[in-house]
């Protein structure tokens, strides 16, 4: 199975699972100002839910790019994350409108690497997060 993992809404955390044809499971909620906190019970109970273990994961699709500075790092590291410890690939799509069409086309590719490498972060612009003393 192949994990997709969007947070870049920060009061929203998405799940996908692939069979590597199609779509086969699928969870979107909303968390409010809880998404750290959520994170990983959300995947454990979509996954038990389910009846998918993290052990049957080949790889892991971070969706990146434009949205809360904060959530894109949460989704990635947990990307990089599950990679690293499980050592399968781990892949990065842009957000946009057709990230499920975008996430099965990754499939493909995904499935020939057969290690851990790292995903990078991309941010839609510079991260602001903290105020320049004057």
């Amino acid at each position: 199975m192949w994990l997709l993992i969007k947070t870049i809404d920060r009061q929203r955390l998405t799940f996908m699972l692939s069979d590597g044809q199609r779509v086969v499971r699928r969870m979107s909620r909303a968390v409010g100002q809880q998404q750290a906190e959520q994170l990983l019970l959300s995947l454990d109970k979509f996954l038990r839910d389910g009846g998918y273990a993290l052990a049957g994961l080949r790889g892991v699709v971070v969706v990146s790019g434009a949205g809360s500075f904060t959530a894109l790092r949460l989704g990635v590291i947990l990307g990089n994350t599950l990679g690293y410890v499980l050592d399968i690939p781990v892949v990065a799509i842009n957000a946009g409108e057709m990230v499920e069409a975008e996430f099965l086309s990754r499939i493909r590719p995904l499935s020939r690497q057969r290690h851990f490498a790292a995903v990078p972060i991309k941010y839609s612009s510079t991260p602001h997060i903290t105020q320049s003393k004057q």
